[in-house]
């Protein structure tokens, strides 16, 4: 008898709450009438997969691994030394970074900081 209380205490739990998080949800379901178009929803980020090339040597993406060498003196022409700790063992050529890495790595070593989260760079281009 205990088992059979217990369990339908279990039961109506679930049932409770799985009706305070269908009430509170943000995504509602409305139903599409016969022959009426479902609304499309947007998203606010949208991620563009063609906006730089994946192929084309120096973009920002370049697939480059052992399949796709880049060759022996390849260097991208944008490196930069960004505004961040580094490791004191860090040559000069290893504290290098493409330059909009180093702008994301800035923004998120400032951002790591606020939260009292100290990071450092350990190595860039080489």
């Amino acid at each position: 008898m205990k088992k059979y209380l217990f369990v339908i205490g279990i039961v109506f739990i679930i049932l409770v709450s799985a009706f305070f998080v269908g009430r509170n949800s943000d995504t509602q379901i409305k139903p599409v009438a016969q022959g009426e178009k479902p609304q499309q929803q947007t998203s606010q980020v949208t991620f563009d997969k063609t906006k730089y090339s994946t192929t084309k040597p120096g973009s920002i993406w370049w697939i480059v691994n052992k399949q796709r060498a880049a060759g022996a003196s390849y260097a991208p022409t944008d490196l930069v030394v960004p505004n961040v700790p580094v490791r004191p063992s860090a040559g000069a050529d290893e504290r290098k970074l493409r330059k909009e890495a180093a702008g994301g790595l800035e923004a998120l070593v400032a951002a790591a900081k606020k939260e009292n989260i100290n990071l450092m760079l350990a190595s860039g281009y080489r």
